[in-house]
């Protein structure tokens, strides 16, 4: 699972993973967002974006989750990248996990 702790912030996190395919993000906020959607890049160990995950901010709040279809090969131990856009003005954590 991956934290984001601040999903106001342009941030990104980095996350090892195993030899395989990333099927899927799931995304659960811990608290409302404002003003805008946030948008979660998902990229694979060489940059390259494998998908996008749309966090909207419209009647959002604590539990709410979204999840996107991905389809990303990953090396062994190597990481996965999680940034966000940074739109949402208002600080909320989202836990990330992958699906099925």
């Amino acid at each position: 699972m991956i934290i984001f702790h601040q999903l106001v912030r342009c941030i990104s996190l980095y996350q090892k993973v195993f030899d395989g395919t990333i099927l899927q993000l799931v995304a659960t906020l811990d608290g409302a967002i404002s003003v805008a959607d946030a948008v979660l890049t998902v990229k694979n160990s060489d940059g390259t974006s494998i998908g996008t995950l749309t966090v909207p901010y419209t009647s959002s709040a604590a539990g709410d989750t979204v999840a996107v279809d991905l389809n990303g090969l990953c090396r062994p131990g190597a990481a996965i990248e999680v940034e966000t856009n940074g739109a949402s003005t208002t600080s909320a954590k989202v836990l990330c996990n992958g699906g099925r």
